[in-house]
């Protein structure tokens, strides 16, 4: 929303509008007002504690009384150590986010959210700034983070990021009562900066920062602390430029406004708008095609819309404004009163931005450590720093006690030797020393020995300093104290990593809000066709296209897909998902699911450190294919390894056959042959025999006729 849609603000007192010069004078005496002594004792102890880490442990005073009693200042810091571990276990990983949406609709486009909420970390630098968070909420009691939007970012596209603020630098409204300091009436970060700095920061209001009056106080504590580091601290510089210093005022605060909420009947959207908006938003002319509804201006949609429809039928589409869709019911819309976030930047006594965000939570986000509803938390180190302070003690006592053991005193009678000599010669190994033994003889007075238990009492401090960050020495690696076996140091590990998970909650349920309020804002200023990427851990890269226009697979409709203007979810941060995990433990974890048969390889690769597990799993997704084209080939193979041995064993028999076939129609022509041949041996037989009775009856009627002669004769 613009300057010129803003509802003019009201003080409540008179009733009568506020101008630009009166809410600068109104963030100014807020500061005044919450910069109260509680405030302010809160902050010098934060910023004691905050160079108590950075070894400024002694006050001038402590450090001349300690010299006087000849012993030494020295620090052994425990407290530095402690709050970077802490770093490194909080910000091991990158967070992960879960978004669920709240309707049917919205379920599909939730990984659209996480991937634009993964993608704002990362343009952000978001480990840096979760990082000095964590440092804050350690040494300063708070984390605080604020999202906002960068319109020079992305080469002018505009980005919405987030980043850190000093809890210094944060001014809460004293009566709040929540964690999250929703509750707070105002909110204000003030900033030191330099006429040249705010110009940089907003050039386009140079006149009105140059006409800014200097009034300038430090707004950071000074304590008295040294250290031999020579360590600077911000309101310790001092300079000539100090005159050009003003205090720029960011103040935050929640309004009642009226919108219009608008629903799309033929897109399914919802969008909220100002009075002017609404107005503008019904003179826009829209192409209507049956049930198709897109805008004229939609070039994307247009060419969509022409592609699915026959050039016969371009006389149907006909051009309607937004006013008839409404009349239609095609636009239904309903005035409603809610709460916005109202954001006003000033610098000393001009305004620079007034602005009602599209938001109804605060963009700033916090996360108290040692909470007592109130918005002046305590840290870690003003609890340990007691601790600290004994060590440091004790160090100086140990220290004077080992002096005084080397270089032992000797008490001589009076005239007994002769003291110029004793001094040069009672250092020297070979020394011989001539004394008067009748004034008495010279002594060495021993110091009292140091109880062995004294010793043991600084591990036993070092190890309450890391129970109060908790961070136990095992998970910094040290396995004096250690299980003897593996599955035992693992458990010990989780075991160990319960109390700063309770610590991480509230890193956790900060930036879970900065992820509802940056999606919100994303809704408000992403509204163009654009692809955004992620650079993986692996070097692959992964995109997302948003608010693209596209054809639905299904129905067939022309629609915008991953539309960032609609839809409510419910967004989270993974619980423990910044922690580092054993990938020993883990990676054994999983091969036991996947020897089970729960998992694939391919989640269990997702677990390990490999750099380019995206390209392994191509590799063995490209091997396994083509092991499995293998397999289908052997498979072929064997097939027609058995067809043909099939087909020979058949082609055997066929020979077999056709042998036997020629066997046969030989045997059949032998046959023939034989009868034949047994036919005509069998005619030739007859004849013969015919021949023979022939021949017989000739002979036979020879013989009756011989006969007859003979009887005759």
């Amino acid at each position: 929303m613009s300057d010129s849609q803003i509802n003019m603000t009201i003080d409540p007192k008179t009733g009568a509008p506020i101008t630009g010069d009166l809410l600068a004078l109104q963030s100014r005496e807020l500061y005044n007002r919450y910069n109260n002594s509680a405030r302010q004792d809160w902050a010098s102890n934060v910023r004691e504690d905050e160079q108590f880490r950075f070894n400024k442990q002694f006050t001038r005073k402590q450090k001349q009384t300690i010299e006087q009693r000849g012993h030494s200042a020295v620090v052994i810091n425990q407290i530095d150590p402690a709050v970077e571990a802490t770093k490194a276990l909080m910000t091991a990983r990158k967070p992960g986010w879960s978004c669920v949406g709240r309707e049917d609709t919205d379920v599909k486009s939730a990984k659209m959210v996480e991937f634009m909420l993964e993608h704002m970390y990362d343009t952000s630098n978001g480990r840096m700034v979760v990082g000095n968070g964590v440092e804050d909420y350690s040494d300063k009691s708070m984390a605080a983070f604020l999202a906002y939007y960068d319109k020079n970012a992305s080469y002018g596209k505009g980005r919405v990021m987030f980043t850190d603020i000093d809890p210094l630098e944060l001014f809460i409204d004293p009566s709040t009562k929540r964690r999250d300091i929703e509750d707070a009436e105002n909110i204000l970060i003030v900033r030191e900066m330099t006429l040249a700095q705010a110009i940089r920061y907003m050039p386009d209001k140079k006149a009105q920062i140059l006409k800014s009056s200097s009034s300038y106080e430090n707004i950071y504590p000074l304590p008295d602390l040294e250290s031999d580091e020579g360590l600077t601290f911000p309101g310790e510089i001092d300079g000539d430029y100090l005159d050009e210093k003003r205090l720029m005022i960011e103040r935050y605060t929640k309004k009642q406004v009226r919108l219009i909420r608008v629903l799309e009947q033929f897109s399914n959207s919802e969008y909220a708008f100002t009075e002017d908006e609404y107005q503008e938003y019904l003179s826009k002319t829209y192409l209507r095609f049956q049930n198709i509804v897109i805008e004229a201006d939609d070039a994307e949609g247009m060419q969509l819309l022409m592609s699915q429809i026959d050039p016969a039928q371009l006389e149907e589409i006909e051009q309607v404004s937004g006013q008839m869709l409404a009349e239609e019911g095609l636009i239904q819309s309903k005035p409603v009163e809610i709460y916005r976030v109202c954001r006003y930047i000033s610098i000393e006594d001009q305004l620079l931005v007034e602005e009602i965000m599209g938001v109804d939570e605060y963009p700033v986000k916090v996360a108290m450590n040692k909470w007592n509803r109130t918005p002046y938390p305590s840290s870690d180190v003003r609890f340990a720093k007691g601790i600290n302070q004994y060590i440091n003690k004790f160090n100086s006592l140990l220290i004077a006690h080992t002096t005084r053991s080397t270089n032992i005193p000797l008490l001589i009678p009076r005239g007994s030797a002769d003291i110029k000599v004793v001094r040069e010669e009672w250092h020297k190994p070979d020394a011989v020393i001539d004394f008067n033994p009748e004034f008495g003889t010279p002594f060495t007075p021993s110091p009292t020995p140091i109880a062995s238990e004294a010793f043991t009492m600084i591990d036993r401090w070092k190890k309450d300093i890391q129970y109060q960050f908790g961070i136990p020495e095992l998970m910094h690696g040290f396995s004096e104290d250690s299980p003897a076996t593996f599955r035992g140091t693992m458990a010990m590990e989780e075991y160990g990593q319960r109390k700063i998970k309770s610590k991480l909650r509230d890193i956790e349920d900060a930036l879970a809000g900065i992820g509802r309020v940056a999606f919100k804002m994303m809704q408000q200023y992403y509204t163009q066709d654009e692809v955004v990427r992620i650079m993986q851990p692996s070097g692959q890269v992964s995109e997302m296209r948003i608010n693209y226009m596209g054809v639905d697979d299904f129905s067939g409709e022309i629609k915008k897909f991953n539309d960032m203007s609609i839809g409510e979810y419910d967004i989270r941060v993974l619980a423990g998902s910044t922690l580092p995990s054993n990938r020993w433990a883990q990676f054994d974890y999983y091969m036991q699911l996947a020897d089970r048969g729960y998992i694939d390889q391919v989640e269990v690769l997702k677990k390990t450190e490999l750099v380019d597990v995206d390209g392994v799993l191509k590799r063995m997704s490209y091997i396994k294919q083509l092991e499995e084209a293998l397999q289908k080939q052997e498979e072929e193979i064997k097939k027609l390894s058995g067809d043909l041995q099939t087909a020979e064993r058949e082609s055997l028999h066929d020979r077999k056959r056709v042998e036997v076939e020629k066997f046969k129609s030989s045997l059949k022509g032998i046959e023939s042959e034989t009868r034949a041949a047994s036919s005509v041996f069998e005619s030739r037989l007859g004849d013969e025999l015919g021949n023979i009775r022939r021949i017989g009856q000739e002979n036979k009627s020879v013989a009756e006729k011989s006969k007859r002669t003979k009887e005759r004769r």
